[in-house]
């Protein structure tokens, strides 16, 4: 079970997880991954399927990436356009054990240039303030 908070805060935000992972064996990973770059910070911490879960995180990166750290609003839509792709292509992803990967959500932080920031909620069934 993951363990996952987030708490929106007057200037920004606070996301933390745990990092174990058991698959029979227990292990370390990293759940929270953390971007703060050319003045936008996005924060994505997911559970679910480990191989799931980093393509989700990395996916969200990459879109928020391209469009240069958007506005808040314009985030919201680029973040919200991700996640329908990475849901959609949710069913190819495999586990050793076979389970269903639907289960797969993320908590996501996000804080634009001019310092607006907000919490999300993704899972397959959709995309929450």
């Amino acid at each position: 079970m993951t363990l996952v908070i987030g708490i929106p805060c007057y200037d920004g935000f606070v996301i933390s997880a745990d990092s174990q992972e058991t698959t029979g064996v227990k292990n370390h990973v990293r759940k929270l991954t953390v971007e703060d770059s050319s003045g936008y910070v996005l924060a994505v911490a997911i559970c679910g399927e480990t191989v799931a879960a980093r393509t989700c995180s990395d996916l969200l990166s990459e879109a928020i990436r391209e469009t240069k750290g958007p506005g808040i609003l314009t985030a919201r839509k680029v973040l919200r356009n991700a996640l329908k792709t990475f849901y959609q292509g949710l069913p190819e992803f495999t586990s050793p054990n076979g389970s269903n990967q639907s289960d797969v959500q993320a908590l996501i932080g996000y804080r634009d240039k001019k310092g607006i920031a907000q919490l999300y909620h993704a899972s397959q069934g959709g995309f929450a303030l």
